[in-house]
């Protein structure tokens, strides 16, 4: 018979190792903390044969029970999306939509390299928001804005140099 008011508890574990004495208030804590294995034995100095940890009366119930999760439970990551749309970091989706647009705004010099600007700007306040809060992700939208965004800019400068230098070349 245990007497379960009596903090004489020892734990040993399957390799013969013994742990304790321990209370029941203790045994109780390493039980939770998961450093009781369920198959140990429970034994007390008054010679009674042990007994299975899992099966013991003060700490059965504890390794019995299905684990639980520590602190507030958090939303999942995923989304319908499976992640791949950075909806959380509009800076860096918008600065990826950006850059695509500046492809086609290219046929118009001027308003080109604005919205290559634009698409360099938003990919770095995205890429700014990812490195401050992971979670958020969008890295690969943002750094594509900041290519994309540097690229078209580059050919929207040439496009226009070349087209200031045309009525110089066709008067020569």
């Amino acid at each position: 018979m245990i007497d379960l008011d009596r903090p004489e508890f020892f734990i040993q574990v399957p390799g013969g190792q013994e742990f304790g004495p321990a209370g029941p208030d203790l045994l109780r804590q390493w039980a939770r903390e998961g450093r009781i294995p369920i198959h140990a034995l429970i034994i007390t100095r008054d010679g009674a044969p042990g007994v299975v940890a899992w099966q013991h009366p003060v700490i059965g119930g504890i390794l019995a029970a299905p684990p639980t999760a520590q602190g507030p439970l958090g939303v999942p990551d995923g989304d319908a999306t499976g992640g791949l749309i950075p909806y959380k970091n509009p800076k860096a989706l918008l600065g990826y939509y950006t850059a695509i647009a500046s492809l086609a705004a290219m046929l118009l010099p001027g308003a080109g390299l604005l919205v290559s600007i634009a698409a360099i700007v938003l990919g770095l306040l995205g890429l700014k928001a990812v490195r401050a809060q992971p979670r958020l992700r969008g890295e690969a939208h943002a750094q594509v804005a900041i290519l994309l965004g540097t690229l078209t800019m580059l050919l929207n400068v040439a496009i226009t140099i070349g087209l200031l230098a045309i009525p110089t070349i066709l008067s020569v």
